[in-house]
């Protein structure tokens, strides 16, 4: 579960909005006016380097004047400087003090990832009651990375009582949305039955595919052995060997007998 939230939580990046270099001095001029706006959107820039040479000191000062004018993005921004070190020393103590902010002002992305600190115990005591409480309140804001990870939680009774009920509820919310972890998640619950779903390779082959398509390769594997075989899509050696290079072109290794086979 560790190594989960750790993946996922790079879903959960500073938010800006990207716009033509000719606008940066319009927002500069307002920044040093005191538009918090403006600020955060300076501040993006500097940290993305758009428009301007990337500077990671000049994002932060931007994105803290922002956040001290109570703007939820840059006290959300400022949050992720401090927890990744970015333009100031590593601090996640000062992280979760703005998660914290930000998260109560509604900001999704800032909820999910005062609930990893939670859950990872990185700048507040580890509490898995508490990740849960602010990892579910993402997940009702409709964040995709909180509704996958809350049926992990469920999954693994971390915090909350195992059922794989919300398990299920909440990896069809994330994988509706397109999270391809929790497509992939669904896809295998319907090929062995767990999680309480029944066996349909046909149910199972339309999550694959959905999976597949964004690039995940176990999900090319599975599609290009349902394929082979018939499961849940008719049999076709084409569409087999389709998907078994697909996985083949992301540098993994396929055995050969798989292509050689679909040859034949």
């Amino acid at each position: 579960m560790k190594k989960m939230i750790v993946a996922v939580v790079c879903f959960a990046f500073a938010i800006g909005v990207v716009c033509g270099n000719s606008e940066i001095e319009n927002y500069r001029k307002a920044a040093e006016q005191g538009d918090a706006v403006a600020q955060r959107k300076l501040g993006y820039r500097y940290g993305n380097g758009i428009g301007v040479k990337q500077d990671h000191a000049e994002a932060f000062k931007w994105y803290r004047k922002a956040a001290e004018q109570g703007d939820a993005k840059g006290q959300h921004n400022l949050g992720y400087c401090y927890e990744n070190g970015l333009g100031v020393k590593q601090n996640h103590a000062e992280a979760v003090k703005w998660y914290r902010k930000a998260a109560e002002q509604g900001w999704a992305y800032s909820q999910f990832n005062l609930g990893n600190c939670y859950y990872m115990g990185k700048g507040v005591k580890q509490d898995y009651t508490e990740a849960v409480k602010w990892i579910r309140k993402a997940a009702d804001n409709g964040d995709t990375t909180a509704q996958y990870a809350l049926a992990i939680c469920y999954a693994e009774g971390h915090g909350v009582k195992q059922d794989v009920s919300e398990v299920v509820k909440w990896l069809r919310k994330a994988a509706e949305q397109g999270f391809v972890e929790a497509q992939f998640k669904l896809a295998q619950g319907y090929a062995t039955g767990e999680l309480g779903l029944p066996t349909d390779y046909t149910e199972s082959a339309k999550w694959l595919e959905l999976a597949a398509k964004q690039g995940h390769v176990e999900a090319q594997y599975m599609l290009g052995c349902y394929y082979k075989y018939g499961y849940g899509v008719e049999k076709s050696a084409e569409q087999a060997d389709f998907w078994f290079r697909k996985v083949a072109e992301q540098g993994y290794n396929l055995p050969e007998e798989a292509l050689k086979n679909n040859k034949e």
